[in-house]
């Protein structure tokens, strides 16, 4: 969670400013944000109910957590890298925006979505209620860690180095991902 919630801080921190460099207008930035909730209510409920029933051989929550964490890493990876992907084609100043808004809905989609996978997944590996509590008084705390070091990240590099932040942030990802048992 803390890897999770180190991404949404740099998420919160740079939308806004990258879209509106691309050319979004101010209007546009309320669309960008109510977009992938109305996306979670419809389809987070279907996670959560096959995620239930998921019979793979890695259990029944980590291949949704894999998915959604690959999916947020590679809208993070749009959204980064919108510019870059629309020069390099020789592509208009448009599609680097398109780039950027699919970006960040699969981004900010895959980081809330896994939230309801990785709580249930607390709860399958911890059986005592006891136990449970102290699980999710850890989660909490790591995921407030994880937060607040993206918010002093993101200060310290500014909106101007969002490179370095991506792959300091999908580093930091990474490990919170490998490191979950």
């Amino acid at each position: 969670m803390a890897g999770r919630e180190f991404c949404y801080s740099l998420e919160i921190v740079s939308v806004t400013p990258v879209m509106k460099t691309l050319g979004l207008p101010d209007q546009g930035t309320s669309w960008i944000w109510v977009a992938s909730p109305i996306f979670g209510l419809l389809f987070g409920p279907f996670i959560g109910s096959f995620s239930d029933r998921c019979t793979s051989p890695l259990g029944r929550r980590r291949p949704f957590i894999i998915t959604l964490c690959i999916l947020a890493m590679v809208g993070m990876s749009l959204l980064t890298f919108a510019p870059h992907l629309a020069s390099a084609f020789q592509l208009e100043d448009r599609v680097a925006l398109g780039f950027a808004i699919v970006g960040s809905q699969l981004m900010d989609w895959g980081l809330d979505s896994t939230e309801t996978p990785l709580r249930a997944y607390t709860l399958d590996c911890i059986q005592s209620s006891d136990d449970q509590t102290s699980a999710f008084n850890i989660q909490t705390l790591l995921t407030g860690l994880g937060g607040g070091f993206g918010y002093v990240m993101a200060g310290y590099f500014g909106i101007d180095k969002r490179e370095e932040l991506y792959y300091i942030a999908l580093v930091f990802f990474l490990l919170s991902l490998i490191f979950t048992p």
